[in-house]
């Protein structure tokens, strides 16, 4: 027997697009912040933490109310500041109120984790941010997206509106890790001379770690990382995840289907 077909209003998809889009960009960066923290202590630079801002196109908004990118004052801009948009319990947030507009057409299990996962968002304090405890709340906000994804995949029926949130997830991840590429590497390699040095490897390190693909990039290069076999090479490689042109081929297909 055939389905009929059913119409998703305009406001309906725009929600569910951004839904997804604010989700995967909170895992996003907790993936960031957390390899950040790992690499700060071995960079040359003091500053490092200001690549974070870059890669958000946050500078000015955060020197507006800030005097220095250190690790205590971006980690609290981007986790608990709810003046920033771009900081994660805003991107919750924002994901919390497109879900309550999708209410007829989620889940409950939907609805409940992403109420669940913004009040412990709420619940967090300074002292969570502290160097000890940092690396809990990253992971505990990359599970909770995570659970999201898998309950959406399980629970989300497929018509237009799913559609509609494959898209959104995957140009966002497009999105975020051309922006990764572009700041983490091409503006913080200080010299020429450093490609294929110690310092270099341990910047692409950073670079797969934060886009997700450090496990997959050893798969295809099982012997690690040199010059010849650079990891923007994974941009290139289809069965990547996070690869840029994967994401958005997947998205357009979805949508021409």
């Amino acid at each position: 027997m055939g389905v009929d077909r059913l119409m998703l209003l305009a406001r309906h998809a725009e929600a569910v697009f951004w839904m997804a889009r604010y989700v995967e960009r909170a895992e996003n960066l907790a993936r960031i912040l957390d390899v950040q923290q790992v690499f700060a202590s071995d960079s040359r630079d003091p500053s490092s933490w200001r690549s974070v801002l870059q890669l958000n196109s946050d500078v000015a908004r955060f020197f507006s109310s800030h005097t220095i990118a250190d690790r205590a004052s971006v980690t609290q801009f981007y986790v608990l500041d709810q003046e920033n948009p771009t900081s994660i319990i805003s991107s919750i947030h924002l994901a919390r109120e497109n879900a309550r507009t999708l209410r007829p057409l989620i889940s409950t299990e939907m609805w409940s984790q992403i109420n669940v996962f913004y009040r412990q968002l709420r619940a967090l304090t300074p002292i969570d941010l502290a160097e000890p405890r940092f690396p809990r709340v990253c992971a505990m906000v990359k599970e909770a997206c995570q659970t999201h994804t898998g309950i959406t995949d399980g629970t989300f029926f497929r018509d237009e509106s799913w559609y509609f949130y494959s898209v959104g997830r995957r140009l966002e991840r497009a999105d975020q890790t051309t922006r990764l590429l572009d700041i983490k590497y091409h503006q913080l390699l200080p010299r020429v001379s450093d490609v294929g040095s110690a310092f270099d490897i341990g910047q692409w390190n950073s670079v797969l770690r934060s886009a997700a693909a450090y496990h997959a990039y050893r798969r295809v290069h099982s012997r690690g990382m040199s010059p010849p076999r650079s990891p923007a090479s994974y941009c290139r490689i289809w069965h990547f995840p996070v690869r840029s042109r994967y994401a958005s081929t997947k998205s357009t297909g979805r949508c021409m289907n």
